[in-house]
């Protein structure tokens, strides 16, 4: 391929990103509007973060003060799904309610943020599952009665003790009759944007 053939192949590759780019801004907003229509108490929260776009394996991310979206994901997401974009979004907002990204010193930070995970997937499928329904949530109510049925109220702090004692055979758990491909189902974060967190971060954190 010649240098004049080359270089109109990059450009057709950056306006084609530029538009895919847009048009996932255009879905984000729109998921946006309708969880703040819905969920009015969010409102302050749902614009609170800026939104950036990064090339990552997973439609959406955050490291607690960014909300980072890969554009291409954000799309076929949003086309086979609006309903689980949103619920997507609401689960990485739920983290940061939890304060996730904010807390430092965790021994087991895998635990940490699994419990995370799994606690704001759970609070979304209560939230969301008969305005915003997605085909897991059969699963989802068979996990939420076995933890609810063993913890009571299911916090963060609550799942990590039991995926601590889990993980380390320390005991009995609730996890121990859960397979593990189901708790990991609900891991929507991507790992370079939700690592464990600096003491920076953590001061951050603990002003806003």
């Amino acid at each position: 391929m010649s240098n004049d053939g080359m270089t109109e192949g990059i450009t057709h590759v950056r306006e084609d990103y530029v538009q895919v780019e847009a048009l996932a801004l255009e879905m984000l907003e729109q998921t946006r509007e309708t969880l703040a229509m819905t969920f009015r108490y969010l409102d302050v929260a749902l614009w609170h973060m800026p939104i950036e776009a990064r090339t990552f394996d997973a439609p959406l991310a955050t490291d607690g003060i960014t909300l980072f979206f890969d554009p291409y994901r954000v799309v076929v997401r949003f086309r086979e799904s609006p309903d689980d974009l949103l619920r997507d979004y609401l689960h990485l907002l739920l983290h940061c309610i939890f304060r996730q990204p904010f807390q430092v010193g965790f021994p087991d930070w895998k635990s940490w943020s699994t419990a995370c995970d799994v606690t704001s997937e759970l609070t979304a499928w209560e939230m969301c599952a008969s305005r915003f329904p997605c085909a897991h949530d059969f699963e989802l109510e068979d996990l939420f009665s076995t933890l609810k049925g063993s913890l009571g109220a299911i916090t963060p702090f609550k799942v990590y003790r039991e995926l601590v004692a889990y993980r380390l055979g320390v005991g009995p758990s609730v996890f121990d009759g859960i397979p593990k491909d189901v708790v990991q189902r609900y891991v929507h974060d991507d790992g370079k944007c939700l690592d464990q967190p600096d003491e920076k971060r953590g001061q951050q954190g603990a002003g806003q």
